[in-house]
């Protein structure tokens, strides 16, 4: 990633594939939220379109193509949408270590930031 072409702004996706969505958890060596449950997703990059910026950072760091996007809400400078994936072959990237396809009962026992929950939340409604 080149920092420099990186804006604040962020694109987070909860992706389903028939009734499981997607958490990828973060490797130890990055300094914010090391080890913790995330969202697909990452900084959308100077004049890119959210939704570019979207599939971009979502392949690269799980290998998935997504489709079927809906703007969920927006959190400061994170825009969280819903998306659905053909299939659940993960490839992961080094920023993270670990992935799970969780329903939507088992989520609610992961230790996961309250604002990726609430996202997962909104998908519910």
């Amino acid at each position: 990633m080149d920092e420099n072409k990186d804006t604040e702004k962020v694109v987070k996706a909860v992706i389903y594939n028939d009734d499981k969505l997607l958490l990828i958890k973060r490797s130890d060596y990055i300094s914010k939220h090391a080890g913790e449950w995330d969202l697909p997703g990452g900084h959308i990059e100077i004049d890119e379109p959210k939704e570019d910026a979207l599939r971009r950072e979502v392949k690269e760091e799980t290998g998935i193509e997504i489709s079927d996007i809906k703007t969920l809400s927006t959190t400061g400078k994170t825009t969280f949408y819903r998306a659905q994936s053909k299939n659940r072959d993960v490839t992961l990237s080094d920023e993270h270590t670990e992935y799970r396809w969780v329903s939507d009962e088992e989520v609610k026992k992961l230790e996961i930031g309250t604002k990726y929950r609430e996202a997962i939340e909104d998908t519910f409604k």
